[in-house]
């Protein structure tokens, strides 16, 4: 099942927490030095409930020696130099890709950088983080080949953590056919900094999102690979099941969609693997993308529920139609929470599309069906792209009421910032505990200065600890960051 909530870890322990398991961020630049410009620092807003700590400065110059910015970046480019970003380091600040396991003391981040839309693939780093939220670089890769570390989630092979990634490969610029389109990849991390990545799948897809979970009942978890289109001789469905074995690899499993032949094409751009019902079986969910003119397919509903029966036989079970503000978006992530406490789960999809990002909540209506209430929860629900950019979301309780929030994992412009400071709480949807999310975006203590060219390229929500929680800064100026907020600086926000 999809590890994306962070929960709540006792502080001492400082354990990683990411809301995918595996936090795959563009952290940027090249080399093998940390650098030594003493831009190391740490502040605190007056109430000191709220701590900030860089790193040094990093040197990813060796990366950058042959590395040529595209031309189509040359502007974005230009204005990130004065602050001493490598091409390497633009290209990190240019994906949010960054991958960590959620409950390993001394876990590392391996980032994953890319030009998404050009080649050559880049290196591979780690970063490691030590008790006092201080970030250093650890091992870099120069042979790593993934295109775009699309999304990612944590499993366990062989008794220990490692985490999948789904690879879209690289959507080059030079039009769809020549997409070099990627693989499933099992990562793993040793803790020192030293790391691993390889290709568990055979023939490529653009694969676009990944859950695990135990689906055949082994006691094993397995993998459910979602894609959006393949190279010839690939299985021909949007989900790809690979099923793993005792000895700790993977074997997939051609046509395991096959069931769904007698329905019209739904697609794939994201899904789940989940208990919906609390009867111990898995569904799955398979989400689609936006409204296309593709004849034949069923673009009327966003997402299936697909349930298992006392034969371990798949069947349709519920269609999701699409609905709201976000009628004609695509799903970029499926999350599966209790939102409502009231005891089941419920589902949260990240929407992108047409220029625009959003969220829809369907609320668990019992026996694997779903009701839209986003209208019901949040105020406003779809943006522009342009005025408030992110990744994706991240699910947990940012200040210990019992209630799941939402927190928005940024990348890129947010209409709520002024230069020179970085406003946290527009990233954060506070749950009021009374089927509500209420949008952060004037708490004074969760503006912070972001001058000197700590300017924010990316962010996440890194890990909730026993009173406070963390989020994961990429900034302009080859660094990165580690904002420690308290959850008092929510008291009395919400009646």
């Amino acid at each position: 099942m999809k590890n994306k909530l962070l929960k709540k870890l006792d502080k001492k322990r400082r354990l990683m927490v990411s809301p995918l398991a595996l936090v795959i961020s563009a952290c940027g630049g090249g080399g093998t030095s940390e650098g030594n410009d003493g831009t190391s620092s740490s502040e605190a807003s007056n109430n000191k409930s709220v701590d900030l700590t860089y790193s040094q400065r990093m040197d990813f110059s060796s990366l950058s020696e042959d590395l040529v910015v595209p031309e189509n970046y040359a502007m974005n480019w230009s204005g990130k130099q004065k602050y001493g970003a490598s091409e390497y380091f633009f290209a990190v600040m240019m994906s949010p890709n960054i991958i960590h396991i959620s409950s390993q003391v001394d876990s590392d981040l391996v980032v994953l950088p890319s030009w998404y839309a050009y080649e050559p693939f880049l290196a591979a780093f780690s970063l490691q983080k030590d008790l006092d939220d201080v970030i250093s670089l650890g091992a870099i890769d120069p042979s790593t080949n993934i295109g775009w570390a699309r999304n990612w989630e944590e499993i366990v092979v062989n008794g220990k953590k490692a985490v999948v990634i789904a690879d879209t490969g690289h959507e080059l610029a030079t039009g769809q056919n020549t997409w070099l389109k990627g693989d499933i990849w099992l990562a793993n991390l040793s803790g020192n900094g030293e790391f691993e990545i390889s290709a568990i799948s055979g023939i490529n897809a653009f694969y676009h999102d990944v859950d695990v979970g135990d689906i055949n009942d082994d006691g094993l978890e397995d993998i459910l690979a979602i894609n959006m289109s393949y190279d010839d001789g690939a299985d021909p469905y949007a989900l790809h099941v690979f099923f793993q074995e005792q000895d700790g690899t993977f074997n997939q499993q051609l046509g395991f969609m096959g069931f769904t032949d007698n329905l019209p094409m739904l697609g794939g751009a994201s899904g789940a693997l989940v208990d919906l019902d609390n009867d111990g079986s898995l569904e799955i969910v398979q989400a689609a993308y936006t409204v296309r003119d593709f004849p034949n397919w069923d673009m009327a509903n966003i997402f299936r529920v697909y349930g298992r029966d006392d034969d371990g036989e798949y069947s349709l079970q519920f269609s999701a139609p699409r609905s709201g503000s976000a009628a004609n978006m695509g799903t970029g992530n499926v999350y599966d929470a209790d939102i409502d406490n009231d005891g089941d789960l419920d589902l949260m999809l990240y929407m992108e599309g047409g220029g625009k990002q959003g969220i829809q909540i369907w609320e668990n209506i019992g026996e694997n069906k779903f009701s839209e209430v986003t209208a019901e929860w949040l105020d406003f629900n779809v943006w522009s792209n342009t005025d408030f950019s992110i990744r994706d979301f991240s699910i947990a309780d940012v200040n210990g009421d019992g209630y799941l929030d939402v927190f928005l994992n940024g990348f890129g412009p947010n209409q709520f910032q002024n230069y020179g400071k970085l406003n946290l709480g527009s990233y954060i949807f506070l749950n009021d505990g009374n089927n509500g999310f209420s949008h952060l975006t004037d708490v004074a203590d969760l503006i912070l200065d972001a001058s000197s060219g700590k300017q924010v390229s990316h962010l996440r929500l890194y890990q909730v600890e026993e009173s406070s929680f963390e989020v994961l800064l990429t900034n302009f100026d080859n660094t990165f960051g580690i904002v420690d907020v308290g959850f008092n600086n929510f008291d009395g926000l919400i009646a």
